[in-house]
C-alpha cells in the first residue's frame, strides 16, 4: 500500500468526532511529538497504530498505547494546496 498523505498536505482534523479502526488520526506522542497513523486496534484501554507505507517502519507502530494521546481523526485531506504552494515564488521545492 503506498502513502496516502505527503509532505506538505494540509488536513482537516476533528476532535469531536468519535476514531475507529482504520480512520487515519493525529496522535500527540511523548518524546515523539505529532504523528499520523491509522487505527490497526482501539479498545477503551489500548490503541495500536499502523502506517501506510509498508516499507518504511516506525518505532510506534505495533505497539500498545494509550487511546487519550489521539489529538484527533483526519476528515479531509486538501493536497491540493500541496501542488499549489509549489508554483507560488515562495517555494521552489518538491514536499513529498
Amino acid at each position: 500500500m503506498t502513502p496516502n498523505y505527503y509532505d506538505g498536505d494540509y488536513l482537516v482534523i476533528s476532535s469531536l468526532l468519535g476514531a475507529k479502526t482504520d480512520d487515519v488520526v493525529v496522535c500527540r506522542i511523548e518524546g515523539v511529538g505529532l504523528v499520523l497513523k491509522r487505527i490497526k486496534f482501539l479498545d477503551q484501554n489500548t490503541l495500536f497504530l499502523i502506517g501506510d507505507n509498508p516499507r518504511q517502519e516506525s518505532s510506534i507502530c505495533n505497539i500498545p498505547l494509550k487511546p487519550n494521546i489521539i489529538c484527533g481523526k483526519v476528515i479531509l485531506n486538501l493536497s491540493l494546496f500541496r501542488f499549489l504552494s509549489f508554483f507560488s515564488g515562495k517555494n521552489k521545492r518538491f514536499n513529498i
